[in-house]
């Protein structure tokens, strides 16, 4: 008598051929079952609540894992289990299409999240702090010159005649013992004019001082002098410093202070004793820059990376001149008293001292140096906007940095950066700078007509022109205006050329002095609509960055490569051993070897579909792409969706891409599995089903849950799968005991159900008669009370679905009056039979072909299929369904 058997597990596909033709061990349904090891049949793993998932109140939409801890974010919201509250502030993630992503390196927690990169430096602490430490803006200096008479009561080191130039820096000490270093400030020098010794003391402002999520001072932040040796001018000191002072800001300080004062009393010889600056040209260090805005990090190589990324809006501009005359073509080329600059809205204006709280900044003119002028007008707009943002009634978020520009060995002039404070996505907004001079004044001229050559014109106030200057006389009826050149100009008056001559009569109207479009590089004059230029954040998306090796905090701003093709987006980053890959939307790619570090196309036709389903497992990483699910290995990539391919194929149609949003992907490398959770096809939601892929079998099954899973992940430390829910109790993890208590969910059983794909017995056009059919376990096991229920049915082209059991196809595997495997204790396969039979009844035994269908409902017990056998023989050629 033939037997059937089918013996192996090639697990779901969802478009096997319908007579089963080569499809042994093909399966239309595998739900609640994983085939973790090549044809074994297991029910899935059960859950249960986590307690830590009832305190937290809200949906989990992502979970992560810092130390024991496990660490929830809500959408806004962060909190980790055994604290005491939630972390300080709101914080929603870089990117709020998809989940939040996070990374440990150097013992701390690091979150990408809309207020730019935060880190969290231990699981009991509620106050994250933003990355990074930001450059400190420009000190001032004070000279102070013992006295000659009587005895000095100074100690100076500066001597007569001589020069020294300084950086500043703020930096901690993290509560790992790390030390965490920002990047200096702009250059400043000092020379010593008298006749005698002297000493520096420098104002430091703390505007930039690092602050964490509670508005306040990190911890043990430290402020550090360096210093040059001794030059004889300024220009000529050099820009290796070391170490002269370093002092701990205290608390009060901070709050009670924008600046703090302290005084270099270092001795002449202390560069042979001291720490030279990293930055120092003999040093090859670059500025430890704060980390830049990304919607995804990772941590490779030693390094932390930052992916699709943007920094702190600003404009740098370069002053040209202060006062100064004109001329045809380059009229009012100095920046002068009454002109102003202003700011996303704010108006700041030149004049003769600075009072920064009517927003008025110093305009220098009497240094006999066109650069010094330039240099102290532009330190002295930086220090009232500075100021202003501190006393500012409303939000008024900016810093105005100096920067050098260098003439020669000149190293006395500047150019001012105004920027934003931090990459918060709340507070990084674009913004406008805008340089007028002082705009208008009512002329009232009353000369007789015609009115030409030099002419007085009478103003009601003072325009500040000067000889060579041009002005523009304009009035509204009639219409008219003209432009002049300005001969000389008194408090309340001007004379001017009025060559050719101008109109006839009295002329009562507005004077204005014209732009000077050469008085800032680049010209910050409002253009045709009315504004200057505006701001740039240098958005990156195909660009990642990279730390310093151990520091995963100092990124300098030239730290970056660009991935593939230029404005396309990078969507992911994971690290594969011995290279990161970087998925993009026109395909994937790979940062690889050591510093300098090189990327290399994998493939341009493997663009990402679903960022967050990309996770590592072993030395693979698994993703859904537009082209189904690819596993990228050291070897390439290889498409392991093949046999499900009609159920993804839709989702990377125009009208359903979108629904992929909230698809993620969980790596459960113990089990030896990857499960991806898609969403239904054209439902913007999330989906009580995964599809899970056995790594050494290669076979696909589902799994499928009575709540949707919003998120999910292995926690390294336990090798346990939390995922979290829409409700209470918001997360779940799966059972982990190795044991028979694993196999029940958190509502009850579990139902597991196998469809196999048809078979026809042999040839499809032979009717045959099964007679009974075995099923072979490799292993079942329960303890006592517990149940092990299981049911089977058989389809047939014979006999019409949908009718009453038996004649519609469904059976007992058992007999009559059984409820499953007995109620006693059953410890695996050593003490009971592999094989279970059942005879087929009558009305369901004539076919052409059959489809096998069973159903296992586990309550804390555990079962492992290895296939069925079905014995018949052939009764006819003949063939058809009966109707």
């Amino acid at each position: 008598m033939p037997i059937e058997n089918s013996l192996s597990f090639k697990g779901l596909q969802t478009s096997p051929n319908n007579l089963g033709a080569g499809s042994e061990g093909a399966l239309v349904v595998a739900d609640n079952v994983t085939i973790r090891y090549p044809d074994v049949l297991e029910p899935r793993r059960g859950q249960e609540a986590d307690a830590f998932g009832t305190t937290v109140g809200a949906e989990i939409k992502q979970v992560s894992f810092f130390e024991d801890k496990v660490v929830a974010h809500t959408g806004t919201k962060v909190r980790v289990s055994g604290a005491v509250a939630e972390l300080t502030g709101t914080y929603t993630a870089a990117d709020p299409d998809y989940r939040l992503k996070t990374a440990i390196a150097a013992q701390t927690f690091f979150m990408a999240t809309d207020k730019g990169v935060m880190a969290l430096e231990s699981s009991t602490s509620t106050v994250p702090r933003l990355t990074g430490i930001a450059e400190p803006l420009k000190p001032s200096t004070v000279l102070v010159a013992d006295p000659t008479s009587p005895v000095p009561t100074i100690a100076g080191f500066l001597d007569p005649g001589k020069a020294v130039a300084y950086r500043v820096l703020f930096g901690y000490v993290d509560s790992h013992d790390a030390v965490h270093l920002g990047p200096p400030s702009v250059r400043v020098t000092v020379k010593n004019d008298t006749a005698g010794q002297a000493t520096v003391k420098l104002y430091i402002p703390l505007l930039t001082a690092p602050l964490n999520a509670a508005n306040a001072i990190v911890s043990g932040t430290f402020v550090r002098i360096y210093r040059s040796v001794m030059a004889d001018t300024e220009a000529k000191t050099v820009d290796e410093l070391y170490l002269v002072n370093e002092t701990v800001i205290d608390t009060s300080v901070y709050t009670t202070s924008d600046q703090l004062l302290l005084a270099d009393t270092a001795e002449q010889d202390f560069a042979v004793q001291s720490t030279p600056l990293y930055t120092n040209p003999t040093q090859g260090g670059l500025p430890n820059d704060a980390p830049p805005f990304a919607e995804d990090i990772a941590t490779w190589s030693q390094r932390e990376w930052y992916a699709n990324t943007n920094q702190p809006h600003s404009l740098t501009a370069q002053l040209i001149g202060v006062e100064g005359g004109g001329t045809p073509d380059l009229p009012a080329t100095g920046l002068r008293v009454g002109d102003t600059i202003t700011i996303d809205g704010v108006v700041f204006t030149g004049a003769t001292s600075a009072t920064p709280s009517l927003r008025e900044f110093k305009v220098w003119t009497t240094t006999g140096s066109a650069q010094a002028n330039i240099s102290l007008t532009l330190a002295s707009l930086a220090d009232v906007v500075n100021r202003w943002s501190v006393l500012s009634p409303i939000p008024f978020v900016f810093r105005a940095y100096l920067e050098p520009v260098v003439f020669g060995n000149d190293l006395l002039n500047f150019k001012i950066r105004f920027q934003r404070p931090s990459v918060d996505s709340t507070t990084n907004t674009s913004f406008v700078v805008t340089y007028r001079v002082q705009v208008k004044t009512t002329a009232s001229i009353t000369a007789p007509a015609p009115f030409t050559g030099f002419q007085t014109i009478t103003t009601t106030g003072d325009l500040n022109v000067k000889a060579d200057d041009y002005v523009r006389l304009t009035r509204v009826l009639p219409a008219y205006s003209a432009t002049a050149r300005v001969v000389s100009a008194g408090t309340n008056s001007v004379t001017v050329d009025a060559s050719p001559a101008l109109p006839t009569g009295a002329f009562v109207g507005v004077l204005s002095r014209l732009y000077g479009e050469s008085v800032w590089t680049p010209d910050l004059t409002p253009g045709s609509r009315g504004q200057g230029p505006v701001s740039d954040n240098e958005r990156r998306v195909d660009y990642v960055y990279y730390s310093l090796p151990g520091e995963p905090e100092a990124v300098s701003a030239t730290s970056y490569i660009p991935v593939g093709t230029s404005g396309k987006a990078i969507r992911r980053i994971v690290p594969q051993r011995d290279r990161l890959l970087v998925f993009k939307d026109e395909g994937t790619y790979a940062v690889y070897g050591d510093f300098p570090f090189q990327v290399s196309l994998i493939d341009d036709t493997v663009a990402i579909l679903a960022p967050d389903s990309a996770v590592a497992i072993g030395s693979t990483v698994i993703v859904l792409t537009e082209d189904g699910i690819m596993a990228v290995t050291d070897g390439g990539i290889q498409m392991i969706s093949k046999v499900i391919d009609s159920t993804l194929k839709p989702y990377g149609a125009a009208p359903y891409r979108s629904t992929t949003r909230t698809a993620f992907g969980v790596a459960y490398e113990s089990e030896k599995v990857f499960a991806l959770f898609m969403p239904p096809l054209g439902i913007t939601g999330y989906e009580a089903k995964a599809y899970v892929f056995g790594l050494e079998s290669q076979a696909w099954t589902t799994w499928s849950y009575s709540q949707p899973r919003l998120c999910g992940r292995i926690d390294p430390f336990t090798d346990t799968a939390y995922y979290g829910l829409t409700a209470t109790p918001y997360l779940v993890k799966d059972k982990n005991t190795s044991s028979t208590v694993d196999y029940s969910d958190l509502n009850g059983p579990i139902v597991s159900t196998v469809q196999w794909a048809a078979t026809t017995l042999g040839a499809p056009h032979f009717t045959k008669q099964v007679r009974e059919a075995h099923f072979h376990y490799r292993d079942i096991r329960k303890p006592n009370g517990t149940t092990l229920l299981t049911s089977c049915t058989l389809k047939t082209d014979v006999v019409p679905s949908g009718g009453t059991a038996p004649t519609g196809g469904a059976f007992d595997l058992w007999s009559a009056g059984e409820s499953g495997f007995p109620t006693d204790q059953i410890i695996g396969p050593s003490v009971l039979p592999l094989q279970f039979r059942k005879l087929i009844p009558q009305e369901v035994q004539r076919a052409t072909y059959y489809t096998l269908g069973l159903t296992a409902t586990t309550s804390n017990a555990y079962w492992a299929l290895n296939g069925y056998s079905i014995v018949f023989e052939g009764t006819s050629e003949r063939t058809g369904t009966v109707r």
